[in-house]
């Protein structure tokens, strides 16, 4: 398999635009399929000095798949762990009319920013003026089209990109879509082929595909091999193993210290059980104790925190455990051995841990990344609306951090100050406006540093 894409470097930051990929097989440059995924991923060019390709031969074929303003230089990149579960999904479905996959896979994406973690993405791209490349790719579907985008169709901005995709899919000829969208799952070819492939669900998705009906004809026996390719392990065991490990990293939620329910980040729980054979799973917190149902309650962030989980192998369809679980995963899915579900389970954890850590979800309902906001308000100018400001910067802070959280003390000392004291002032706030994601500022009473602040913003 090759990949070649078009690529565009956004500034000095490393970010870039990866935009209408193509998966090669063989000789043939034949399309001969299309998927629709969320945001390219960590995939990186092919050779070390990251030259566009300028073979004529190539090119030639390559400008085919051009159009309009939308031309860009082609290059070759490495594949991913995605792009391989696309390629091993496609040549299935060729092979089950009996041939070989000859040709080329076109991948097109709800966004283009090349990053491989989805909320780093959706936060880059959302400061980004981009071009919007949906119409020209709708066009360009070629059937059969694989829709995987997951969670993000629903999505608030690019649910709209999901629902063109959609409709043009139908258009085709998709017949194992669903009519109404919401009772498509959508699944992500990383978890449809390679970490839930043994699940019923899984299977029969892929057979839906593959037979392009909702209706397909799985045989049982083949149902029943894949269950069975799992090894029973001692649920037990690995219970009381995982959560004495735990038990050293995480902290218990109170009242729940028999059910072994850890506080993971400030919103979600983590949970490692032996009923139902035996799953690790996550639920929202809401004054220290659980989200219950999730289909009568609105839980912050639930639709990042379910992209998140499912890259990483878990159940996140709403419909798991009664709507009371954000994601599960069973035990059987870490290994077939004690040993091994164990260590992976942990391992797996402290994992997923550092990069929700990393990427500082919040507890509110835009689900917006953690920002770094300098409130501005006078200080010298009047202290009469001191009190207001620290209102402001307290609700602030309830999903974000306030640099200058002095602004609204109210006993704040206006007493004359050196010169070099005033130099320090100087560097510290306007270092601050520079690590700033955002200024708010309170502009009722007339100060001279507040219109600096903003001029310099």
């Amino acid at each position: 398999m090759k990949v070649f894409t078009h690529y565009t470097k956004l500034g000095s930051t490393g970010d870039g635009i990866r935009w209408r990929t193509i998966l090669k097989f063989g000789n043939s440059w034949e399309v001969k399929g299309s998927v629709v995924m969320k945001n390219p991923g960590a995939a990186n060019f092919k050779r070390p000095d990251h030259a566009a390709i300028n073979s004529p031969e190539e090119l030639k074929q390559l400008t085919v798949f051009d159009d309009g303003e939308l031309r860009a230089d082609w290059y070759e990149f490495s594949s991913d762990p995605t792009m391989e579960c696309i390629g091993r999904l496609f040549s299935e479905y060729y092979a089950a009319k009996g041939e070989q996959l000859e040709g080329v896979i076109q991948i097109f994406n709800l966004f283009y920013l090349r990053e491989a973690n989805l909320i780093s993405a959706l936060n880059k791209v959302s400061q980004l003026d981009l071009a919007n490349m949906v119409d020209y790719d709708v066009q360009h579907l070629s059937f059969p089209v694989y829709l995987g985008f997951a969670d993000l169709g629903w999505h608030k901005t690019y649910g709209v990109a999901a629902r063109k995709f959609f409709n043009a899919a139908k258009e085709l000829g998709a017949l194992y879509l669903n009519d109404d969208f919401n009772k498509n799952a959508f699944i992500h070819p990383l978890y449809l082929m390679m970490y839930g492939k043994n699940k019923e669900k899984c299977i029969r998705a892929k057979y839906q595909f593959f037979q392009n009906t909702l209706t397909p004809v799985v045989s049982q026996e083949l149902i029943d091999a894949a269950a069975a390719s799992i090894v029973k392990i001692d649920i037990n065991a690995i219970m009381m193993k995982t959560t004495a490990a735990l038990n050293e990293q995480l902290s218990l939620v109170k009242g729940e210290e028999k059910n072994h329910r850890y506080i993971f980040d400030d919103l979600i729980e983590l949970t490692v059980t032996d009923k139902e054979q035996g799953f690790v799973g996550f639920r929202h917190l809401k004054n220290g104790k659980c989200y219950y149902n999730y289909t009568n309650q609105d839980a912050p962030n639930e639709y990042l925190y379910r992209d998140i989980l499912s890259d990483y192998g878990f159940d996140t369809e709403k419909t798991i455990g009664n709507n009371v679980w954000l994601a599960r995963k069973a035990f059987k899915e870490y290994g077939s051995n004690e040993q091994d579900v164990t260590r992976n389970i942990i391992e797996e954890l402290m994992d997923l841990r550092n990069h929700l850590d990393h990427m500082k979800i919040v507890g509110n309902k835009n689900n917006h990344i953690n920002k770094k906001i300098y409130f501005a308000g006078s200080i010298r100018g009047d202290r009469v609306d001191a009190s207001l400001y620290q209102r402001m910067i307290e609700y602030i802070k309830q999903t974000d951090t306030v640099l200058t959280e002095h602004i609204g003390k109210t006993n704040m000392s206006l007493k004359a100050q050196t010169k070099a004291i005033d130099i320090h002032i100087y560097e510290r706030d306007t270092e601050w406006l520079r690590q700033s994601d955002m200024v708010i500022a309170e502009c009722t009473c007339p100060s001279l540093g507040v219109g600096y602040e903003l001029a310099y913003a």
